[in-house]
């Protein structure tokens, strides 16, 4: 049954060189916690052979509106894949601040080494062999729970008003090892997720493949999401080498990143809090982080899949689907690099047919608009999916994305 509460160092390598941090500003938003959600179920043969029900705990921002479509972070708790919980006080605290700040959270517990967990077929046929009764099983285990997860927040995302395209993922220790597998290591195998905009570790490092950490760091790669590092400089649970290969691979593929090593911290969250520890004075690491996910997040615009029409019915084998991007002052739609453009789940290449020069609604605002036509078959939507989405860039390089809903039909 789920539970309702209400709850009112040093910069060693980045992309960009930053100075002058501004404190974040200040929280708006009241939260609304729901706890003991089932997001899915794993296998597992300990205490007994069975499915295991996964729950996550969510965390919202109340508004006194509908909201609009709204940022989401999955958190994963630390442990060595062998304990933790999603209720980890530190994790409590980072969520809840989140979520003042309007951002929905979902952090999850996932199946540990005392469960014995049995890694289905398809993520087992993907990953690299595992070792049963070995931290490889552990964390494989971790990710398919993981992209459960991600796959749970995609497919509630009309219901919850989240915004697919600015999903982050954080974790601390083997939580972090998680979202770094999931956002680096998971794409190279060819298994279907919903794409992430950024990562947050703490205290973390890859283990897949096991015991070869260069092989394991390769798997970022140019393109893929940003990734913000905090590492203590004496810990001795996963050595700060290891948070500095990762920062290295970041800066060798162009992924930008920030890494903040913090000087005499040790492992794990039960020794900074960042809700407390300062980077500079008047700015903790949780100002700094929420700062750098708002600089890091595309630029959220309003888009109407196939305006014309009274229900964005769409059948994902075939057909043209045409895409109202609603400019703004966020947004000028002359400036769009059309050739940028992308829809669906996965993303598709523009139809040729680009519709500039116009205001669908003139009474609402002064800004022009534009229409874009995709195909269908291109977009990667799935029967059943609630809600496509676009992604794009303006010809100055600045990242905006937008997300309706949608019906598919003609699925059987």
């Amino acid at each position: 049954m789920n539970i309702l509460r209400f709850v009112a160092p040093i910069i060693v390598g980045t992309s960009l060189l930053l100075f002058g941090y501004s404190a974040a500003g200040d929280p708006v938003y009241d939260v609304r916690v729901t706890e003991g959600i089932v997001y899915g179920h794993g296998e597992v043969l300990s205490p007994s052979p069975g499915l295991k029900p996964l729950l996550l705990d969510l965390y919202e921002p109340i508004s006194p509106t509908t909201p609009d479509r709204r940022p989401v972070v999955l958190v994963i708790h630390g442990g060595a894949f062998m304990f933790g919980s999603r209720q980890f006080p530190p994790w409590v605290g980072i969520a809840t601040e989140l979520a003042k700040y309007g951002y929905v959270v979902a952090s999850i517990d996932y199946r540990l080494s005392v469960d014995d967990p049995v890694v289905s077929e398809r993520v087992l046929a993907a990953l690299p062999p595992v070792i049963p009764g070995d931290v490889s099983l552990w964390a494989t285990a971790a990710v398919e729970d993981g992209l459960t997860a991600l796959e749970w927040l995609f497919d509630n995302s009309d219901t919850l008003y989240l915004d697919p395209t600015r999903l982050g993922v954080m974790g601390s220790s083997a939580g972090a090892a998680t979202a770094i597998h999931l956002a680096y290591t998971v794409p190279d195998y060819g298994l279907d997720m919903p794409s992430l905009s950024y990562v947050v570790d703490f205290f973390g490092f890859p283990v897949i493949p096991p015991g070869d950490p260069i092989a394991a760091a390769n798997h970022l790669e140019t393109g893929e999401p940003p990734l913000f590092i905090v590492h203590g400089t004496e810990d001795s649970t996963v050595p700060i080498a290891a948070a500095q290969l990762l920062a290295n691979r970041a800066d060798d593929q162009g992924v930008p990143y920030e890494f903040h090593a913090i000087p005499g911290l040790g492992h794990g969250l039960d020794e900074l809090d960042p809700l407390v520890v300062e980077i500079e004075s008047g700015l903790t690491i949780f100002d700094r982080m929420i700062q750098w996910i708002d600089e890091t997040l595309p630029v959220q615009v309003a888009i109407d899949i196939k305006p014309w029409h009274s229900s964005n019915r769409i059948f994902p084998w075939f057909g043209i689907v045409p895409v109202a991007v609603f400019g703004s002052a966020d947004l000028d739609v002359d400036d769009v690099n059309i050739d940028s453009l992308g829809f669906g789940r996965d993303g598709a290449a523009a139809h040729p047919w680009v519709l500039r020069g116009f205001n669908i609604n003139p009474s609402d605002d002064n800004f022009d608009d534009l229409i874009v036509f995709f195909r269908a078959s291109q977009s990667g939507i799935r029967c059943g999916d609630p809600v496509a989405t676009l992604t794009g860039s303006t010809s100055s390089g600045v990242l905006f994305s937008g997300a309706d809903s949608i019906t598919t039909v003609g699925c059987f």
